[in-house]
């Protein structure tokens, strides 16, 4: 039962990666080498690798999320 827990771990950081591919959020450096560890079955590395990429790329005002704050 532990490794559906894995599994669930991984897709969902999966899917995290591939939403900030697809919003442009990482450098084409960033994009290139999150793909590979992707490839290589690597989704805690490819995620480490996107927020790291965003978070020293970004502006400084930049906001992340989404939610409105009312």
């Amino acid at each position: 039962m532990g490794g559906d827990a894995n599994t669930d771990i991984e897709q969902m950081m999966t899917a995290v990666v591939v939403e900030y591919l697809e919003r442009d959020l990482v450098t084409p450096e960033g994009r290139r080498r999150a793909q590979r560890h992707l490839t290589n079955d690597e989704p805690a590395a490819a995620l480490d690798l996107v927020l790291e990429d965003n978070k020293r790329n970004r502006p400084e005002d930049t906001v992340i999320c989404s939610e409105s704050i009312d």
